[in-house]
């Protein structure tokens, strides 16, 4: 169980830092 959670973290720390570098990406492109 615990590693299930911690892949839940993980992916959701993942896409954060995705969300992040797109808004950096569309931010730059304006």
């Amino acid at each position: 169980m615990a590693i299930i959670v911690n892949l839940d973290v993980m992916l959701a720390k993942i896409m954060k830092s995705i969300d992040i570098l797109d808004n950096r990406i569309t931010s730059d492109c304006k």
